[in-house]
């Protein structure tokens, strides 16, 4: 019929465009996406492993220098420096504020004296804006299901 006929030229079509390679725009999104899936991941495997960024205690020592801190409280650190600024590098292609930042951070992660339903809805909110980001790396949007990116160090 020629509703099938239809269906197969736009089923062809959309094989055609995932063919394609990626433009710069979509690279460059499928890395800031990676750099905030992986800091995700870190986020994630520390508060498992038992580190609590909504205590006291590490908010005392988050302004301490480095050398004051638990290593878990460094990485989680770094994880949030390095998924803001893929965020919002990707957003402006400018230079990071320091009340962007903040905002972003108040925005995505745990905080000190939070609830932990807050804690369970930044993480949503961080899900959320890595599919959004990498999402933008494929032809339409589209990303296939089940797809896993890889990245090489």
């Amino acid at each position: 019929t020629a509703l099938a006929r239809e269906q197969r030229k736009m089923d062809y079509a959309a094989k055609k465009e995932l063919e394609k390679p990626p433009t710069s725009a979509q690279s460059a999104a499928a890395s800031y996406g990676t750099r905030m899936q992986n800091a995700d991941k870190t986020i994630n495997d520390l508060m498992d492993s038992g580190f609590d960024p909504t205590s006291v205690v590490t908010g005392i020592r988050s302004v301490l220098p480095a050398y004051f801190q638990r290593p878990e409280q460094q990485q989680m650190e770094q994880a949030q420096r390095d998924f803001i600024n893929a965020q919002l590098r990707r957003e402006s292609g400018a230079a990071i504020s320091s009340s962007e930042f903040e905002n972003a951070a108040k925005q995505y992660f745990p905080q000190p004296g939070e609830d932990k339903s807050v804690t369970e809805q930044k993480r949503r909110n961080r899900e959320i804006a890595i599919k959004g980001i990498q999402a933008a790396g494929y032809p339409g949007g589209n990303v296939p299901q089940n797809k896993e990116i890889k990245v090489n160090f």
